[in-house]
């Protein structure tokens, strides 16, 4: 399961002076489709052409969507986004480089008049307060159920079997096993 983090809080100052407007944010929210205009996540908002480059995507924002979120004691308005990160934003995450987001906005996206997110940077200066820190794991945890069953086959006796023992057995592994028996007497 992808966990939402918060990349854009709109209501108060940020770092850089900059303007992030609640409309924006909601209206992201609302339109964002990534089979209408995918959201890649960025290298410092810089993009190349080369898919070699220092500055290729590194991911992709699947899902946004806004909720309130506690700052400073506060509730306020934030965006919120789901995003499949590269190998090498992995690697990047790991060595504690560019753990912050920034959003990027398009205030009128196709014409609409209307807000999209149209990328993702990471960046280790983000304008807006607020935002999560990226920690990236492929780690699992939790409880794993298995369960298991015996069937003991069926049985069909024409006359009155003899008395005998059916011994059924298995050995607990990862994975499974199935072990039937079927056993049909038929006297003359």
């Amino acid at each position: 399961m992808r966990h939402f983090l918060c990349i854009a809080i709109p209501e108060g100052a940020t770092s850089d002076k900059s303007t992030i407007k609640r409309s924006w944010l909601e209206q992201a929210a609302k339109n964002f489709n990534p089979s209408t205009s995918g959201a890649r996540i960025w290298l410092e908002h810089f993009r190349s052409v080369m898919p070699d480059s220092p500055f290729k995507a590194y991911g992709d924002v699947l899902a946004v969507k806004t909720d309130k979120v506690e700052i400073n004691g506060q509730k306020k308005l934030a965006l919120l986004a789901q995003v499949e990160p590269t190998p090498k934003l992995i690697a990047m995450n790991k060595a504690k480089q560019k753990v912050y987001t920034s959003i990027e906005i398009d205030d009128s996206f196709a014409d609409t008049g209307e807000a999209y997110i149209v990328g993702l940077a990471v960046t280790d200066s983000p304008a807006s307060l607020g935002t999560n820190v990226l920690a990236i794991s492929l780690e699992s945890t939790g409880t794993v159920f298995i369960g298991a069953c015996v069937y003991e086959g069926d049985e069909l006796s024409v006359y009155p079997p003899m008395q005998r023992d059916i011994n059924v057995s298995g050995v607990t592994r990862i994975g499974g096993r199935e072990h039937h028996i079927d056993t049909m007497d038929i006297y003359s």
